[in-house]
C-alpha cells in the first residue's frame, strides 16, 4: 500500500483492508448436495483437536492473535496460518515457531468430529 499510494493514503488503505477482514467470516461450511459438506477455511485446521463448534464461537473480529495462547487465540490463528503437510501429527513450519503444520491424521479427525467431508 505504500509503495503504491504514497504513506498517507498507503497507511489509510491498509487500515481499511484490515477492518474490512474483521468483518469477513473465518471460515464456511459449504453443501455440497446430499450428505456432502466441505469446510473451507484460509489455511488450516486447529492444532488440538477442536472441532467445527469450537470454531463458529471464536471472536474473530478483532487482530489475529501473534503469538497465540492457548484456547480461542490458537484455534484462531491456526485457521488463519496452519498448513498442511505430509508427515502425521504436528510438525514445524518454515513461517515461524508459532505457525503450526498439520498432517492428514489431523485433517481426518478434524473432519470425523466435525461432520464435513
Amino acid at each position: 500500500c505504500l509503495e503504491k499510494y504514497g504513506r498517507e493514503a498507503g497507511l489509510y488503505m491498509y487500515a481499511l483492508s484490515r477492518e474490512l477482514f474483521n468483518h469477513l467470516a473465518l471460515g464456511c461450511v459449504v453443501d455440497a448436495g446430499p450428505g456432502r459438506k466441505y469446510f473451507i477455511v484460509h489455511a488450516g485446521v486447529p492444532r488440538r483437536g477442536e472441532s467445527l463448534e469450537d470454531i463458529r464461537n471464536v471472536n474473530f473480529r478483532r487482530e489475529i492473535p501473534a503469538p497465540p495462547r492457548a484456547g480461542e487465540d490458537e484455534v484462531f490463528f491456526d485457521c488463519m496460518w496452519a498448513d498442511p503437510q505430509e508427515n502425521p501429527g504436528l510438525g514445524l513450519n518454515v513461517r515461524g515457531p508459532h505457525v503450526a503444520s498439520f498432517g492428514p491424521d489431523i485433517t481426518r479427525a478434524f473432519v470425523e468430529r466435525s461432520g464435513v467431508d
